[in-house]
């Protein structure tokens, strides 16, 4: 797979609050890491780990941070350029 469609993943995975997706998508993109030898896909790993953890604290959720979770998502967005 190509780095754009694990950005596109992990942005989908954030935005639906799926922490098992973004896990998953975590475990694929070390394994991609291996294999390619390429840091890019081990930064998008670890940004998606700490999503995944994130996405489980409900205290991130309140209205007060949306601003801050739309920030998160335009950064995925501008990932995936």
């Amino acid at each position: 797979m190509h780095l754009n469609d694990y950005v596109y993943g992990v942005w989908k995975a954030f935005v639906n609050k799926n922490p098992k997706r973004l896990r998953r998508i975590h475990h694929k993109l070390l394994r991609e890491a291996r294999l390619s030898q390429d840091h890019k896909f081990f930064d998008v790993a670890v940004i998606s780990y700490v999503l995944s953890k994130v996405v489980t604290k409900t205290r991130f959720w309140v209205p007060r941070l949306a601003a801050e979770r739309k920030k998160v998502e335009h950064t995925l967005q501008a990932l995936m350029r």
